[in-house]
């Protein structure tokens, strides 16, 4: 993803989360200048259903959740 979609992305996230709730997220810079990747390792349900309401794609992977701009197959 680029910079503007994980902005958007971790906007969505802050504003989904419920006062008292937490979310962990991770950011790779990706090799090569082709982005960064975003990943969600812990997060109320409603956090998820906010990123992916909005045209974001979630993927399982390896104890979190892959968001991305577009499908993953």
């Amino acid at each position: 993803m680029n910079e503007l979609n994980i902005r958007e992305v971790v906007g969505l996230i802050a504003d989904a989360l419920p006062e008292g709730a937490r979310a962990v997220v991770a950011l790779e810079r990706k090799p090569g200048g082709a982005g960064c990747g975003l990943t969600v390792s812990k997060a109320p349900s409603c956090v998820l259903d906010a990123v992916t309401d909005n045209g974001y794609y979630a993927a399982p992977d390896f104890g979190g959740t892959v968001v991305a701009a577009e499908e993953v197959l």
